[in-house]
């Protein structure tokens, strides 16, 4: 099983609009890595994305980027900042309430970094990884096991973004 996971790209403060939509930089520099991204081949079927609109917006963007046929919706477990991980990793292993064959992209803000650790180390922390805005992870699930890891990443300032 294979699965992604990105982070939201940078949002208007809440200050300046209390939704938090992408900025007009987050979502250029997301289109730039979905077209980045567009270049290798993705199995991806399903892109969840918690509730924010920043979330959703860079789903939709890096799901259109990388081509058509991905059902794009809200979570069905809650993943937002404070969430706890193990509805969705519990889903992940079992899936019972996941509808999808191939891989599955995941978009959020800080809820990936303690769901990468759970996953790689079954410990939320430390954190393994720094989620920049913008940045895309690899990880998959070794057959026949429960271990997850980590296949590459992906970091907007490696593109020049």
């Amino acid at each position: 099983m294979r699965l992604y996971l990105a982070h939201e790209g940078y949002s208007i403060s809440e200050k300046e609009n209390a939704r938090q939509p992408l900025s007009d930089e987050g979502r250029i520099s997301l289109q730039k890595l979905a077209s980045f991204l567009a270049r290798g081949k993705f199995a991806i079927t399903s892109v969840f994305h918690s509730n924010k609109l920043c979330a959703k917006q860079t789903a939709i963007i890096l799901s259109q980027g990388l081509g058509a046929g991905r059902v794009v919706q809200e979570s069905p477990v809650p993943i937002d900042t404070d969430d706890d991980v193990q509805p969705l990793h519990k889903n992940l292993e079992s899936n019972a309430n996941l509808n999808f064959d191939g891989a599955l992209l995941v978009a959020d803000h800080l809820f990936l970094d303690r769901f990468l650790s759970y996953l790689i180390c079954r410990e939320m922390e430390p954190a393994l990884l720094v989620f920049d805005p913008g940045t895309f992870v690899s990880i998959e699930r070794r057959a026949n096991t429960s271990q997850w890891i980590i296949q590459w990443v992906v970091k907007p300032n490696l593109l020049g973004i």
